[in-house]
């Protein structure tokens, strides 16, 4: 069983690297966007009427998207004056006793989350402006991203249990 469940945390850590790899070219579009609205606007006088929104909207993807991925590389805020002087060991049991805290914050994001997506989806939302681009795959990202940010969390409760299996059969 405990082997399955490494196996099963190295696959989540996995999809974390690779959901967030893939978000970070969400930046990159964005940037472009700025760049070309830029350049249109004050090069030619002739402004964008979807560059600001759609950049503003991948950014927000983008945002919403990276949690898992910042739990992954330990990218989340923390107390690290006091951390960072911790064995491995304290700071796993500090990790386990604190994962409750993610599993019900991004639990209830994920029940929230879903509910505003599921409207967003069943009205077809778009954006209200004269480019009026679909807003709900954006409300779409935050269940999306509560239930990797809970996978994620899973993988590192793994990780922290096997630190202090690993020091008790030492």
């Amino acid at each position: 069983m405990w082997s399955f469940l490494k196996k099963l945390s190295k696959l989540i850590e996995s999809l974390s690297e690779w959901s967030g790899r893939i978000l970070c070219s969400f930046l990159m579009l964005m940037m472009l966007f700025l760049i070309y609205e830029v350049v249109l606007r004050y090069f030619f006088n002739s402004p964008t009427n979807w560059a600001h929104e759609s950049s503003q909207i991948f950014f927000g993807i983008y945002g919403i998207g990276l949690g898992a991925y910042a739990l992954l590389h330990k990218y989340h805020v923390r107390m690290d004056v006091v951390y960072s002087l911790l064995s491995p060991q304290k700071k796993a049991i500090i990790d386990i006793v604190t994962t409750p805290i993610i599993f019900f914050w991004s639990g209830l994001l994920l029940i929230y989350g879903a509910k505003f997506a599921y409207f967003s989806i069943s009205i077809w939302e778009h954006s209200t402006s004269v480019w009026s681009p679909p807003i709900w795959p954006l409300k779409l990202m935050i269940p999306i991203s509560a239930l990797l940010i809970i996978l994620q969390a899973f993988a590192d409760l793994v990780h922290n249990i096997e630190i202090l299996l690993e020091e008790k059969s030492k």
